[in-house]
């Protein structure tokens, strides 16, 4: 094995997936990788500002076929291509993935059949549907949010403080 990682590879654990589809293998957990090169990421201090500042989706292949992606935005056209020749070729390994858009509460379910095409990708994820497909997208879109064990459904991620300060949280999903 030659050890070189094809663009866009879908790796096992967890990997970095840059703008320009170069994959980037993360031993261990993001927080460790990210103290250990500070020479690439500069004064981000978690994932979500990583995803944010450098526009990178941050992937976690699980066993089972479960993949977690953090993207910084589900809508751009950019993020969603990527996702798309990320998971469109490798579609046989995997079962469900989770989308966490860094910009917004909740999260998007894939299966398989939602990576079948661009299009495929765009409906599934329930926005930013071309103009002939928009009128479907919130018929068909999975998003959906974190039971809090109290039967409430909420998004528990948090970027960290918010612009006055507060540590943002989730907010009850509609």
């Amino acid at each position: 094995m030659s050890g070189k990682i094809a663009l866009f590879e879908l790796l096992p654990g967890a990997s970095w997936l840059t703008t320009e589809g170069e994959v980037l293998p993360v031993p261990g957990f993001h927080e460790a990788w990210l103290e250990a090169h500070r020479d690439l990421i500069g004064n981000c201090r978690n994932v979500c500002e990583v995803v944010l500042k450098f526009g990178w989706i941050s992937v976690a292949f699980f066993g089972g076929g479960y993949v977690e992606l953090m993207v910084p935005d589900r809508r751009s056209e950019g993020v969603r291509r990527n996702m798309f020749r990320l998971l469109g070729p490798s579609r046989g390994h995997w079962r469900k993935v989770l989308v966490m858009a860094m910009d917004e509460e909740g999260y998007a379910m894939l299966e398989p059949e939602d990576a079948e095409s661009e299009e495929s990708l765009a409906i599934a994820l329930g926005s930013g549907a071309p103009p002939a497909i928009a009128a479907e997208r919130h018929a068909s879109a999975k998003v959906v949010g974190v039971n809090d064990g109290t039967g409430d459904i909420v998004a528990e991620r948090s970027c960290g403080a918010n612009a006055d300060g507060a540590e943002s949280g989730g907010r009850r999903l509609r």
